[in-house]
């Protein structure tokens, strides 16, 4: 059995040693094996549906190629309508998974089912519906990020080095689409069928070659654990060039894929900057009183700065209205994050909203007290700083939104003393940061 794979040395051989070691544990599992494969001839057939979802789209194809990759054979993609031959995998709903009772909407989100029937594979989840309505949804992430610029296109067999077989761009299903057809797919080939994606290039990518592949083994139905899944998206770190060579954009946009980044939309980072408040947050009474924070703070104890958020993030739960740009919001969360620097408003909060629980002023030792946004205690530097944050709209905005929240951040610096958290209603939650 060979790999194809450019690992060198001792490293390659223990990655082939360790690939081999899981590929086989998988494959002794079930009953009677499930020929996909056979002497190089095709006994099997992908099918979807005559109009697949997005993640279904693109599940077949990475199903296509790792196979092709794999045994050097093309396995067929029809359609629920089309001639099919052999042992059927189901990828995606249709009206095949639907006479199994199998339908998407049945799962949770994140949740997929590989399954094993009669002379058929299952490989199904919960997708993301391609509607008007859910192309309208708002959100909006680091970097001016939106829902829509997470569905990427690519030329996906461009992509994968098959250029000679290109039918041109397809959208791949976005970051925080519901996807479980290609969890399910993904899963598939990792447990079944050997494959091991270390980066984004070919040559990271690890498939066992053979002309016969068979699989067998118990359903796996299961949902992610870790909801929220992001790191490193763009993917340009000097060391990640080091360790994964020369890739292209499109590579790592499918390689994020296989890696099952996203997830739960979720967002929490700087909303009050100069973006927001030159566009949005522009009422003389908050205004910042410290002239070197003009422009990039606001007046956070101001009750009519607090009142204009409340409704902001109840049209925003509701459905109503548009962000405004630079703003970070996604799914059932609403970020409250102030600018990154200590030029604070240095006014007497005379009236402060009502906090809550809180019994005690939340003070620092330089700052007055942030309702709705942060105090501060310096540690290091104007960026490597303890945060303590208490949105005081959010008990007005989400009395009645149960299971939304605001989101928020905190940074602390490492080997230092962290001083006491504010008290906190449920619907706040507190993204943490470690700095040196």
């Amino acid at each position: 059995m060979k790999f194809i794979a450019t690992f060198p040395g001792r490293a390659g051989r223990l990655i082939w040693a360790f690939s081999l070691v899981l590929f086989t544990g998988y494959a002794q599992s079930g009953d009677e094996p499930l020929s996909l494969v056979h002497k190089g001839q095709p006994v099997c057939t992908i099918v979807v549906a005559s109009h697949p979802t997005p993640a279904a789209r693109l599940a077949s194809v990475e199903l296509q190629y790792h196979l092709l990759k794999r045994t050097g054979v093309e396995v067929p993609i029809r359609n629920e309508t089309g001639e099919l031959q052999g042992l059927r995998i189901l990828v995606g709903e249709s009206s095949f998974t639907r006479g199994l009772g199998l339908r998407s909407a049945d799962f949770k989100s994140q949740e997929y089912l590989v399954a094993f029937r009669s002379n058929t594979i299952v490989l199904l989840g919960r997708d993301w519906e391609d509607t008007e309505r859910n192309r309208s949804e708002q959100a909006g992430f680091l970097n001016g990020e939106t829902l829509q610029d997470t569905r990427q296109k690519i030329d996906y067999w461009k992509t994968v080095g098959l250029a000679d077989r290109s039918t041109g761009e397809m959208e791949l299903p976005g970051s925080y689409d519901d996807q479980g057809t290609c969890l399910a797919t993904y899963d598939f080939l990792e447990r079944f069928c050997g494959v091991r994606w270390y980066g984004p290039g070919e040559g990271s990518v690890i498939i066992p070659a053979g002309q016969t592949l068979a699989v067998r083994g118990g359903d796996v139905r299961r949902a992610l654990s870790l909801k929220h899944r992001g790191a490193l998206v763009g993917g340009s770190w000097p060391f990640l060039r080091g360790q994964w060579g020369e890739y292209s954009r499109e590579q790592l946009y499918l390689h994020w894929r296989r890696l099952r980044l996203g997830g739960e939309r979720w967002a929490a980072n700087h909303t009050f900057f100069p973006q927001t408040i030159k566009s949005t947050f522009t009422d003389p009474a908050y205004q910042s009183q410290n002239p070197r924070g003009r422009g990039s703070q606001l007046c956070y104890s101001n009750p009519k700065l607090a009142g204009q958020v409340a409704q902001m993030a109840r049209d925003y739960f509701d459905g109503k209205g548009n962000l405004p740009a630079g703003w970070k919001a996604a799914g059932d969360y609403f970020a409250i994050v102030p600018d990154d620097n200590s030029n604070l408003c240095n006014c007497e909060p005379s009236s402060m909203p009502s906090r809550g629980r809180c019994e005690k002023p939340i003070r620092t030792n330089s700052s007055p007290r942030w309702p709705i946004g942060t105090t501060r205690t310096h540690l290091r530097s104007s960026w490597s700083r303890t945060s303590r944050y208490h949105p005081a709209c959010t008990p007005a905005c989400l009395r009645t939104m149960p299971g939304c929240a605001t989101t928020t951040c905190a940074s602390f610096a490492t080997g230092r003393s962290r001083p006491k958290p504010p008290c906190f209603s449920g619907s706040i939650i507190i993204t943490r940061w470690n700095r040196p």
